[in-house]
This record gives C-alpha cells, sequence and structure tokens, in this order.
C-alpha cells in the first residue's frame, strides 16, 4: 500500500501499471486513495466505515480529471461526515442515489408528524414529544434504514431503568407506528420491514382502581379554589363533569349553552370526544356557576386557552397536578381517577349504570344492542343525566363543606 501527499502533477506522470491496477493512498487525507488501471484510467476512491461498524467499505467517488484532486478531498470530507452518522455515502436506491435529508431518522419523523400524527391525532402533542425527547435524541440524523432492534431495546430499557415501565411502553407504541407508516409510505420506500416486529412490552401494566372518597374529593376542591382560574376551575369542572382531561381543556365557548343560572348544556362535537361521537352533556348548576366565572381571554374560543397561543387549548397538566397535591394533601392520583371516582360513587346515590354511561359517553351496555349489533335504543337520556349530575353535585357540595 503506497501512501504518498498527492499532488495534481504527481497524479500526471503517473504511469499505468502493465497488468492489474495501481493504487496510491493520499496521506494528506486518509481513505482517499487512487487507482490507475491498465488503461490508464484514474479514479478517486474513499475507504470508510459506517458508524457502529468494523466491516470497510469502499466507494469511488468520480474519475480524474473530471473530479479533480482538491473536489476529491472536498468529496472525501462530506461522505465521512454523512459514515459517521450511520448513513452510507455511496448507497442507492433503485437508479437515484438517497438524499440524506429523507433517509435521516430526524426527518422521517417530521415527516411522520406532519403527515400522519397531526392530521389523525386529537392530542398530538404526546406522541410528538415522545418520538422527539426519546428517540430523536438518541439518534438524531441517523439512517433511519439502519436502525435495528436492537437500538430501539436500548431506547426502551433506558426509559425504563430511569423508573418509568409505563412510559417505555408508551413510546414502543409511538415508535412501532412511525416504522410502520414508514413501512407504507410509496413515496421513499425506504424500509421494507419494521424493526418493531417482535417487539413487547417491557413491563406488564395494571388497570389502576384508584377511587378517591369524600374526604379527599373536598380537599382537592378546595385546593383548586386556591388555584383559582384557569387551572383551579379546570380542575373542578374535571371533578365535576366526569370527562376526559382533554375534552375539558379543548372546552369552547361556542358549545356551551346558559338559559339561566341553573340549567346548561354543553354540546361536545364529535372531533373532542375520544370515540368520536358528538356528546351533550347537561351541565348541573354548580358547573354553570364554575363557567360564569370564568373570563373570557381575547379572541381565544376556548374556555381554558393555553398562555402561550389564544388559538390552543389549556396543556401543562402535571406542573399544576403537582400542585394540587401539595394544597390538597392527596397524594397518588391521577386525573382519570376522577372519571372512575365518579362511576363508583354514583350506584350509592341512586344513579343507575345507563346514566353512568350516557355522562361518560361510552358505549351502551349489551342489554341495549341487538343480536346484529345495532343500537335500538337513541334515547339521549338529556333530563336524567342533568338530575344524575344534580345528585352528584350535591354530593361534592357536601364534601367541600
Amino acid at each position: 500500500m503506497r501512501r504518498v501527499p498527492l499532488t495534481d502533477l504527481a497524479i500526471q506522470k503517473l504511469k499505468p501499471p502493465t497488468t492489474g491496477q495501481l493504487e496510491i493512498f493520499d496521506s494528506k487525507a486518509p481513505g482517499l486513495s487512487l487507482r490507475v488501471g491498465s488503461t490508464g484510467a484514474k479514479t478517486f476512491c474513499l475507504t470508510y466505515r459506517l458508524r457502529g461498524e468494523r466491516k470497510r467499505r469502499r466507494g469511488k467517488i468520480g474519475r480524474y480529471p473530471e473530479i479533480s484532486l482538491s473536489k476529491a478531498r472536498s468529496e472525501r470530507i462530506d461522505k465521512l461526515a454523512q459514515a459517521n452518522k450511520g448513513v452510507d455515502p455511496f448507497e442507492v436506491a433503485g437508479s437515484r442515489a438517497v438524499d440524506v435529508a429523507i433517509c435521516g431518522f430526524d426527518a422521517c419523523v417530521e415527516r411522520f408528524i406532519i403527515q400522519y400524527v397531526l392530521p389523525n391525532s386529537k392530542t398530538p402533542e404526546n406522541p410528538i414529544r415522545i418520538l422527539r425527547n426519546e428517540f430523536v435524541a438518541a439518534w438524531g440524523c441517523r439512517d433511519v434504514r439502519g436502525i435495528t432492534k436492537a437500538d430501539i431495546l436500548r431506547v426502551l430499557h433506558g426509559i425504563r431503568e430511569r423508573g418509568a415501565p409505563v412510559a417505555a411502553n408508551r413510546a414502543l407504541a409511538r415508535v412501532r407506528k412511525l416504522f410502520t407508516w414508514l413501512v407504507h409510505q410509496d413515496e421513499f420506500s425506504l424500509i421494507e420491514h419494521s424493526p418493531c416486529v417482535g417487539l413487547k412490552r417491557l413491563s406488564k401494566e395494571r388497570s389502576r382502581d384508584r377511587v378517591l372518597n369524600g374526604e379527599e374529593l373536598g380537599a382537592v376542591w378546595r385546593a383548586a379554589d386556591k388555584l383559582g382560574y384557569p387551572y383551579g376551575s379546570y380542575f373542578k369542572l374535571l371533578t365535576l363533569l366526569g370527562q376526559r382531561r382533554t375534552e375539558i381543556a379543548s372546552m369552547r365557548w361556542a358549545e356551551i349553552e346558559v338559559a339561566d343560572d341553573k340549567a346548561g348544556l354543553w354540546r361536545m362535537p364529535s372531533r373532542t370526544p375520544k370515540n368520536e361521537e358528538a356528546h351533550v352533556l347537561p351541565l348541573p348548576r354548580l358547573a354553570v356557576t364554575i363557567l360564569r366565572d370564568c373570563p373570557r381571554i381575547g379572541d381565544s374560543p376556548f374556555v381554558f386557552p393555553s398562555a402561550h397561543h389564544n388559538e390552543k387549548h389549556l396543556t401543562g397538566f402535571s406542573k399544576w397536578k403537582d400542585k394540587l397535591d401539595d394544597l390538597s394533601g392527596v397524594l397518588g392520583w391521577t386525573p382519570h381517577d376522577l372519571r372512575r371516582t365518579q362511576a363508583s360513587i354514583a350506584p350509592s346515590l341512586g344513579i343507575s349504570e345507563v346514566l353512568v354511561e350516557q355522562i361518560h359517553n361510552h358505549k351502551l351496555p349489551r342489554t341495549h344492542v341487538s343480536v346484529s349489533g345495532k343500537i335500538y335504543n337513541r334515547y339521549r337520556y338529556v333530563e336524567e343525566m342533568r338530575a344524575a349530575l344534580e345528585l352528584y353535585s350535591e354530593h361534592i357540595e357536601s364534601a367541600i363543606a
């Protein structure tokens, strides 16, 4: 192996070998070499390793003098930088070179967010946060085609080892969806098989059974009083109405109908509920009072707008949930546990299962569904739900006293 400082003059003076080929390595640019064939053809080549590989690879940069020495050295720097990111600078897809900007993992994630997550998710913040904070942070612009099952497991184990086993399961679900989406993208056809195939959840999950008692409900309500608007009012409605966290947060003024201080309706459009079915929820007197005390913020359509963007609804629940815990002294519960609490307390107040299912916008029990699966009972139970929520409001008020 000859290693010399290449110059244009030295290259021009090189004579072809009688047989085989001659290869000279440039001592000023490690990895760059010049091959001279018996026909006199002179070709710049690059010897390189992809990040994480031991095996050396070789690629052709171009022929001299079409590619000058200075150009070849410049190309060497760019291609080694790509190889250091795990991207093969000489790989081709079909008859064209693959653009690094297309196959980089971070670029794939952003396309996935724009083309799939934002149009199809009601709460895109969660998958976006997981993909960016867990996976893009680990892999950056690494070639998505080189990501393996072992790479994914390393990220998941890291999440679990920091004390978040359920978060590791959620992260697997998000990255699995990403790779499945990539497999079915005809635009670029970067991967044929998902590296997530065969991967299972790292941790078993148990259904939560936390139910707050009357004393705890009273303590949470009084703590929400101290928080004030918006998070205090938000947690009060969450406690009172039994709807999901994001459903309350995305409540809009245009959806609220209030005839007087004792009667109101919340006409929830199909875009809001988890099951994508429009929901009409009566608002008890206590809920109407809470809403009347909520100010309208600028031109925002939301009852609880984001502090940073009027066109978006409230987020950042965990931070304020921690403050609520500190003020109330009630620990070990989640916002969704308030929904379970309402369903658990309702029977003791004489509220039927059917009414609880209607309030929570669930599917009707099997007794209301035909053998063919059709729902014949289309009665909306509005006045019955109103009476039930008034009963539950009275239970909350007695807990506050």
